[in-house]
């Protein structure tokens, strides 16, 4: 049986990040509570979390990295209902940059049209609430991963 969240409790634990993250992770959520018990919960796993509260918040970020002045994100983690541009808007946006990060949506709609609306814009996965923060946690490392994996078997090139 899953435990249901509890915000509140896990915004509460603060673990530093690591020196050096193996993985840098954008999240953009106007859920305060939220945001921070799932960037807390990166943060436990070695993660750079960088954090935005809206979607114009989430495209400066996106435009720092794009100038170089900060990391590209390997994955963003966004909520579809986001002041300024809803995510599936910010979806189409990443998914005309050359190199887009894997991307995972969140939304509290029951409404499973979002999820083929989502996947043609290249999100991995959606999430509807409510949601079980571990398997949140586990997707953006798998995200990860495969995406690590994909540019390592881009630079080695054939074989």
């Amino acid at each position: 049986m899953r435990k249901e969240l509890d915000y509140g409790e896990l915004a509460t634990t603060s673990t530093p990040p690591r020196e050096r993250a193996a993985l840098f992770v954008l999240v953009a959520d106007e859920n305060r509570p939220f945001r921070a018990a799932l960037v807390g919960a990166l943060r436990v796993r070695g993660c750079l979390v960088v954090e935005a509260c809206d979607g114009a918040q989430l495209l400066e970020k996106l435009a720092l990295a794009l100038d170089g002045e900060s990391s590209w994100p390997e994955v963003v983690v966004l909520n579809l209902h986001l002041r300024y541009l809803s995510g599936l808007n910010l979806l189409s946006v990443l998914w005309e940059l050359p190199e887009h990060p894997a991307t995972l949506l969140v939304t509290r709609l029951e409404d499973h049209t979002i999820d083929s609306a989502a996947a043609r814009f290249g999100a991995a996965r959606v999430f509807h609430e409510p949601i079980v923060l571990d398997e949140l946690v586990e997707a953006v490392m798998a995200s990860a991963r495969s995406k690590q994996a994909a540019r390592s078997a881009q630079l080695a090139g054939p074989s």
